[in-house]
């Protein structure tokens, strides 16, 4: 699954976690470790969006509260 995790992310520069873990049919704790392998190898950036900011796909309007993004590095 993380091979698949991997591609999405060569399609979306990034993603939030809550939306990764519907995506794949699997609990967010699952996602989120899952998630964590990848930052460790640097392949992905974890970014805690507070109310108020946003990643700059929506505008900010869907951010009610804190949001955990994932975002794509040049590293393969």
């Amino acid at each position: 699954m993380i091979m698949d995790v991997q591609k999405l992310f060569k399609e979306r520069p990034s993603e939030s976690l809550y939306n990764l873990a519907l995506h794949f049919g699997i609990e967010w704790g699952v996602m989120e470790k899952m998630l964590d392998v990848l930052v460790s190898k640097g392949r992905l950036v974890r970014k805690d969006v507070k109310k108020g900011e946003h990643c700059g796909k929506c505008g900010g309007n869907c951010h009610d509260s804190k949001e955990v993004i994932y975002e794509r590095t040049g590293n393969p």
